[in-house]
C-alpha cells in the first residue's frame, strides 16, 4: 500500500524551497529553487507550481505554502505581502490549477509557530509566540494550544509594533535587511547579515545587534503581558546571536510585569526547515 505524504513549500524573496513530508514529520525529498521575485508573480507562481510537482508522489493529501505577509487560509488569498503585485493575490486558486491537489496557504511566521508546535523541541508548548528573522519579521501565537488567526487574518504582526516614537516601528531596527542597512550608513561598509552576526570585534555590528534585542524585547513585553506565554521561540538568523538574545531578554524583564515577563524564556529555534514542516501542518 502506497504511503501518504504532505508537500511543504517556504517561499521568500531569494529562494523557494519545497519539502516531501511523510505523516510522521519527517522531510524525506527536497529541492530549492530561485524564486525570481523580479520577474513578476506568474513566473513566481509557476516556479512555486513547478518547486511541487518536483517532489510530488502519488499520495498527496495536499501542500502548505508558507507565504510572508497578510494571508487568509480560508480564502486562499494573499491579502498584503512585501512581493511587488502579489496584495490580494488568489495563490490558492492559481496553484491548484497547476498541480491538481489541494492547496493551503499561510503566513510564514504562523508557520513557523505551527512547525515549532508540533516538531520542534519545544513541542506541545501551549502558550508560545514564536518570531521568525528571515528578510523581514514574523510571527506566529500558540494560544492555549491552538494557532491563532485574528479577525483579520493578522494576529502577531509585531514587525508593525512602533518602538521609536519619532523614528519607526520593530522592523526598522531588527529585521536582516535593516541591520544591514543601518551597518552600511554607520561604516560605509557593506556587510551580510551572517557576517554582523558571526563578528567578533565589531563594536558597530554589536551595538547594532543589542539595539535590535532591546526593541525586540520591548516589543515583546506587550505581548507577554497580555498573553502570558511560557516561551519565545526566535528562529532565524537572528536566533544565533547571544548579543541580540540578551538584550532581548533584559528589555523584556524590564518592561513587562513581574509574573509573566521574568517567567518567560527566550529560545532559539532548533528545528531546521520550519517553515516547510509548518507549511505542511497546516494541510492537517
Amino acid at each position: 500500500m502506497d504511503r501518504e505524504f504532505l508537500i511543504g513549500v517556504e517561499v521568500n524573496s531569494r529562494t523557494i524551497t519545497a519539502g516531501l513530508v511523510d505523516l510522521g514529520g519527517k522531510i524525506v525529498k527536497k529541492i530549492s529553487m530561485p524564486s525570481e521575485i523580479s520577474k513578476g508573480k506568474k513566473k513566481v507562481v509557476d516556479n512555486i507550481a513547478s518547486a511541487i510537482n518536483k517532489v510530488k508522489k502519488n499520495k498527496i493529501i495536499g501542500v502548505g505554502v508558507s507565504i510572508p505577509g497578510i494571508v487568509s487560509r480560508e480564502k486562499g488569498l494573499v491579502m498584503d505581502c512585501p512581493f511587488p503585485g502579489w496584495n490580494n493575490l488568489t495563490l490558492k486558486k492559481l496553484l491548484e490549477e497547476q498541480v491538481h491537489v489541494p492547496v493551503f496557504i499561510e503566513n510564514e511566521g504562523r508557520c513557523f509557530a505551527l512547525a515549532e508546535y508540533k516538531c520542534g523541541v519545544f513541542k506541545k508548548i501551549e502558550n508560545s509566540i514564536s518570531v521568525l528573522f528571515n528578510d523581514s519579521i514574523s510571527s506566529g501565537l500558540i494560544v492555549d494550544g491552538k494557532l491563532a488567526k485574528g479577525s483579520f487574518c493578522a494576529a502577531g504582526c509585531v514587525q508593525h509594533s512602533i518602538v521609536d516614537s519619532k523614528t519607526g516601528k520593530l522592523e526598522d531596527y531588527a529585521s536582516p535587511t535593516s541591520i544591514e542597512r543601518l551597518y552600511k550608513a554607520k561604516t560605509r561598509k557593506t556587510k551580510s547579515i551572517v557576517e554582523i552576526v558571526t563578528s567578533e570585534n565589531d563594536k558597530t555590528a554589536k551595538d547594532l545587534l543589542k539595539n535590535a534585542g532591546m526593541y525586540f524585547g520591548a516589543s515583546m513585553a506587550h505581548l507577554v503581558n497580555a498573553l502570558n506565554p511560557e516561551l519565545i521561540i526566535v528562529g532565524g538568523i537572528l536566533s544565533k546571536s547571544d548579543h541580540f538574545i540578551e538584550a532581548a531578554e533584559a528589555s523584556l524583564t524590564e518592561k513587562s510585569n513581574e509574573i509573566c515577563g521574568r517567567r518567560v524564556k527566550i529560545v532559539g529555534s532548533k528545528l531546521n526547515d520550519s517553515a516547510v514542516l509548518g507549511a505542511a501542518s497546516i494541510v492537517i
